[in-house]
């Protein structure tokens, strides 16, 4: 069963399902939820900018963030409030970090950010990369923006969960929170659809390059890729 609170207010019976949109991004992506609700007789309820959206899935919260945008639509004596919600990197977002960092770690640094740029209660638990920086620097820019410079520099990913706890890890080493497979109904089996092409297939290709100075040059100029040879020899200068 699907809960959805609004300032910590249970919604869900003011919601029109049949618009209901939940996109769930891969790590730091932004997550967006959308639905309309209707406001007629005694239905008066009318959501506003900024406010928190939790959503339920049974016990378990998927998705938290806010409120960031709201179109009103009036037909007649029936208003639809057409609602879109963005996850809590929305919110990380607010202000923007100038900071300098030398001589220190990953985790430091975000755990330094989290306190001096972020808003109150986001946490740091989730972050487990420790890799040395010597130095970097940021000049006005997002933390999200900074965040994914520093996983771009340590070979990590991160994002931010429904409790707004940074989750900053090495690539690969995250699970899917499901298995795929014949009997656990985690997908829709008549979706299945295998694509298959052979426009990137080669038996044979050709790579012109190399350089040599002199009159002659006696030698014979390519090899077949055997997957074990490393180098090849050739006649003309790389391009670069």
């Amino acid at each position: 069963m699907i809960t959805i609170k609004i300032n910590t207010v249970d919604r869900t019976s003011l919601i029109d399902w049949r618009t209901f949109r939940f996109d769930q991004a891969l790590t730091n992506q932004i997550d967006t939820v959308n639905f309309e609700i209707k406001r007629y007789d005694s239905k008066t309820f009318k959501p506003d900018l900024l406010q928190d959206v939790e959503i339920f899935e049974d016990a378990t919260k998927i998705f938290g963030g806010k409120i960031v945008k709201s179109e009103e639509i009036i037909e007649g004596l029936l208003q639809t409030i057409r609602v879109t919600c963005k996850d809590h990197a929305h919110e990380m977002d607010s202000r923007l970090v100038v900071a300098v960092f030398e001589n220190t770690t990953i985790d430091a640094i975000i755990d330094s950010i989290k306190t001096d740029f972020l808003p109150a209660g986001f946490t740091t638990a989730g972050v487990v990369v420790t890799n040395a920086v010597d130095f970097i620097a940021f000049n006005y820019e997002q933390p999200s923006k900074v965040f994914q410079q520093l996983a771009e520099l340590v070979g990590a990913d991160w994002f931010v969960d429904e409790d707004k706890d940074i989750k900053f890890f090495n690539k690969n080493t995250a699970t899917a929170p499901f298995e795929l497979n014949d009997t656990d109904g985690n997908f829709m089996w008549n979706t299945l659809k295998i694509d298959r092409d052979v426009k990137n297939l080669r038996n044979t290709i050709f790579v012109r390059g190399g350089t040599f100075s002199g009159d002659s040059f006696d030698e014979i100029q390519g090899a077949d890729a055997d997957g074990v040879r490393e180098t090849f020899t050739f006649g003309f200068r790389y391009k670069t």
